[in-house]
């Protein structure tokens, strides 16, 4: 065992974004980030290898997509502020990554990591 820890974070463009915790591929922890502090504790008590934040698609509402983006970027700084690695994953790979995942292809295998390891 590796005991690599990924934390995934999907932002929102108002609080709270939503999160998950995958050690070694295996989903251990999900939930809602919705300050700071919150993140602070999240990082400092499971001290996760890399985080992936899904990368936003701007085209059908400008202003909503603008939010977004400017939410993404700013949790991707605070987290290399914190000596995590960040990955931005394009909105299209993170839904085709989670819908596999959710639909059990194949069962109880989590994607997301997968479409890290492509990523890097």
């Amino acid at each position: 065992m590796t005991n690599k820890i990924l934390l995934a974070i999907d932002p929102g463009a108002s609080k709270p974004h939503a999160y998950a915790l995958f050690k070694d591929e295996k989903l251990v922890d999900y939930g809602l980030i919705r300050n700071c502090e919150e993140l602070n504790y999240l990082v400092m008590t499971r001290q996760p290898e890399m985080a992936v934040i899904e990368d936003q698609h701007i085209a059908k509402n400008m202003r909503a997509g603008l939010k977004l983006a400017q939410a993404a970027g700013g949790l991707a700084e605070l987290l290399k502020y914190m000596d995590v690695r960040v990955r931005l994953i394009p909105a299209r790979e993170w839904t085709k990554a989670f819908m596999r995942w959710r639909k059990g292809w194949p069962p109880r295998k989590a994607y997301l990591p997968a479409v890290v390891k492509i990523t890097q």
